[in-house]
């Protein structure tokens, strides 16, 4: 299996406090946008291994999803994973076999997590930062 797990520790200093702060005033409001988040990370991960792969039978694509929303050391996270049998293949190479046999080839990888990884945390910063703005221009609650 395959995966990826991003948190709100990634984010800027006062970002990150405010965040903090809305993690213990709002802490339903905050798993709701972290699941839109990890919906969105979904989806650029399934772009990506669109994009990397040949064979186009879908299962492998079936297999990412968004796990749940769980506390860890204080900070709310999402994972975003793929859960297809063979997507550890896909991702880090394999040695080829054909009909039972073990050949000398090795098949490289394609590392479509390693390569959606930036983007998706890019696009995680930049919504925390509108999360923020919303959470300030409803008055935080006070």
């Amino acid at each position: 299996m395959a995966e990826a797990t991003f948190n709100s520790k990634d984010l800027e200093e006062l970002a990150q406090n405010m965040y903090r702060t809305a993690e213990k005033l709002y802490p339903r409001e905050v798993k709701r946008f972290l699941q839109k988040e990890g919906n969105k990370g979904a989806g650029i991960l399934r772009k990506k291994t669109r994009a990397a792969t040949k064979k186009k039978t879908g299962n492998l694509i079936r297999g990412i999803k968004r796990g749940s929303v769980y506390q860890y050391k204080g900070s709310y996270q999402v994972r975003v994973k793929n859960n297809a049998p063979h997507a550890h293949l896909i991702e880090y190479g394999h040695v080829l076999w054909v009909n039972g046999t073990q050949t000398e080839k090795f098949v490289p990888g394609k590392y479509p997590l390693k390569k959606a990884a930036p983007e998706i945390a890019a696009t995680l910063t930049g919504d925390v930062d509108g999360f923020v703005d919303d959470l300030i221009s409803k008055g935080f609650g006070l």
